[in-house]
């Protein structure tokens, strides 16, 4: 059983560390972490990048689960509905991550 905060975690738009200035990564109004700061001085790429960086660590506990599963799936321990499933989860963890969601 893993000891981290049990998803899901979350990136929301406009939510920001008051110590950073940064996106904040939050679960069950918890704070997970906050990523480097957004900075109106710096170009779009860069602060572009950073609220990328912090999708990418919303969707960990679904990465997390996902290789879980593929572990499972490589043991023969899977059904043909859970593969399916999964398949689905993963497309929607993409979204997430990319920001489509």
């Amino acid at each position: 059983m893993s000891k981290h905060t049990p998803g899901p975690w979350i990136a929301p738009t406009g939510l920001f560390d008051n110590r950073t200035d940064g996106p904040r990564i939050v679960a069950d109004n918890e704070i997970i972490c906050a990523v480097e700061t957004v900075d109106p001085d710096l170009d779009d790429e860069t602060n572009d990048r950073r609220l990328a960086n912090a999708r990418l660590i919303a969707g960990a506990p679904d990465a997390f689960e996902f290789v879980e599963f593929v572990a499972l799936v490589s043991c023969g321990g899977a059904s043909s509905e859970q593969i399916q499933k999964m398949g689905f989860k993963a497309l929607e963890w993409l979204a997430k991550v990319r920001g489509e969601s």
